[in-house]
């Protein structure tokens, strides 16, 4: 049979347990995706996918130089087709 301090010092173990639970819910809740804005979400999801894009090519050794003979193209404002975002966005896989 547990004694009065013993079983007073559970159940303030198990107050302090239930007390950081809860903070640790709130916590969860507060950084929680639902609690964004679209443009918050939608900007997080843009980076994320650059990122990885950008990891994966730098793993891959991909990159795009421009060529000694393309000196003219080097000079222009003109992004090449297979550098641009919508043809990445095209090529990836839809799920």
């Amino acid at each position: 049979m547990l004694t009065n301090e013993s079983a007073s010092d559970n159940l303030l173990e198990y107050q302090r347990k239930v007390t950081w639970r809860r903070h640790e819910v709130k916590t969860l809740r507060d950084v929680s995706l639902w609690n964004r804005s679209y443009n918050y979400t939608f900007l997080l999801l843009v980076r994320s996918i650059f990122t990885i894009l950008s990891r994966t090519k730098h793993v891959f050794g991909i990159s795009y130089r421009v060529e000694a003979s393309d000196v003219s193209s080097a000079n222009s404002d003109v992004i090449g087709r297979s550098q641009s975002v919508p043809t990445i966005l095209i090529t990836m896989p839809h799920r």
